[in-house]
């Protein structure tokens, strides 16, 4: 079904994409708003790059209809789409300058040499590159090769601008930087941008939706809060941070709040945050590691007010800077991985294995995952975490 131009640019409708067996992409259904910065977020082989490359013309659906401006793109080649791709390799031509580099495309296309002086202009401005639009690409560092880039593609007025993991070559201190100058590049150029990655801190701090995709098919799609604070599956909630998740039966759920009880007996109050569950439902808690608070057992009466307290034991004690890291026994029924803030520098000798403390959350910190089946085995995840520290 079409769609009205003014409020998306970019509908997969029903799309599937096989390679001879192997289906990449299964029953895509997606709309991505006009002027919005949207991820598709995933680990290697789940699907987000298939997608991006039909969106592109450079693979066509097996199945499905993709549609840019409320336009069917079925067989329309890549260079007739009203779309740009930055890819992770930049393929800048070495022997060109920054400023050759810009107009190569609007030259081919035959483009009025007035108006090429003027766009390539005006994308070099955007990307801040003024001073450098005489250097050859050799002379550039990372970030700036990656941001003559993107002026290439912004210099043809895309309608859409797709993004395959374009800071994948960077150093992690200049990818933080680069993360906020291409959100604030989108904001004043009001594209819709389409970016592609495997990292989840990116894409919850540039997006404002995101796609989570695990073997073809999407996950979630929501805003970053929403996606982190109310995971629908225990893929997203491991996948994009790491969580707590505990099998557990609904006992009651009425106003807002779900009393379960886990798997191995432990009580937990529940806010519902929309998902409808009812009595006898099978549900995992989630609770993410900084949303445990955790008190000495003589200090108790500091978070007492919380709806869930629990007796804990302290199993392990790990320092890494801004936070330590516990893994904590509850009432020798679950482990918990929890974070703590460190607010000043003598807490981390406040803290030690075998430690008795209570351990809390509130009931609207938690939430549920009603689809148990996928993405969960039978047991407490809780020990993949000690595995891994």
């Amino acid at each position: 079904m079409a769609v009205d131009p003014s409020v998306y640019d970019v509908e997969c409708e029903s799309v599937t994409k096989r390679f001879g067996d192997f289906v990449a992409v299964k029953d895509l259904n997606l709309k991505i708003k006009k002027g919005e910065f949207f991820s598709m977020l995933g680990p290697s082989g789940c699907g987000k790059t298939t997608t991006l490359r039909m969106v592109a013309g450079f693979e066509q659906p097996t199945e499905g209809e993709i549609y840019l401006a409320n336009t069917p793109v079925a067989g329309v080649p890549p260079y007739k789409r009203p779309v740009n791709t930055v890819f992770q390799s930049y393929a800048l031509f070495p022997h060109l300058s920054v400023w050759d580099n810009v107009a190569f495309g609007l030259k081919r296309k035959g483009v009025d040499k007035a108006e090429i002086k003027t766009r390539v202009g005006e994308a070099i401005e955007m990307v801040e590159m003024e001073s450098m639009r005489d250097r050859k690409p050799v002379q550039l560092s990372g970030g700036q090769q990656q941001r003559v880039a993107l002026a290439r593609a912004l210099v043809n007025r895309p309608t859409v601008l797709l993004l395959d993991e374009p800071l994948g070559a960077l150093d992690a201190k200049l990818r933080k930087a680069m993360q906020l100058e291409l959100k604030k590049l989108q904001s004043d150029v009001g594209i819709t941008f389409i970016y592609v990655t495997h990292d989840q801190e990116e894409a919850l701090t540039m997006s404002d939706r995101l796609a989570v995709m695990s073997q073809g098919i999407v996950e979630q799609v929501g805003t970053p809060t929403a996606i982190y604070e109310n995971p629908e599956s225990a893929f997203v909630a491991n996948f994009i941070g790491v969580s707590n998740i505990y099998l557990s039966d609904v006992v009651r759920a009425e106003a807002g709040v779900a009393e379960c009880r886990t798997d191995k007996g432990l009580g937990v109050l529940v806010g519902l945050h929309g998902k409808d569950v009812k009595a006898g439902d099978k549900v995992g808690v989630v609770v993410r590691p900084e949303k445990f608070a955790i008190a000495p057992a003589e200090k108790a009466a500091d978070i007492a007010d919380r709806e869930n307290v629990y007796d804990g034991v302290i199993k392990a004690v790990v320092y890494i800077g801004s936070v330590t890291q516990f893994i904590v026994d509850i009432e020798g029924k679950h482990l918990a991985q929890v974070l703590y803030q460190n607010l000043y520098h003598t807490e981390r000798e406040d803290w030690s294995e075998g430690q008795r403390v209570k351990v809390s959350c509130w009931k609207e910190s938690a939430s549920l995952i009603t689809d148990v089946e996928k993405g969960m085995a039978e047991k407490d995840l809780m020990g993949e975490v000690v595995k891994r520290i």
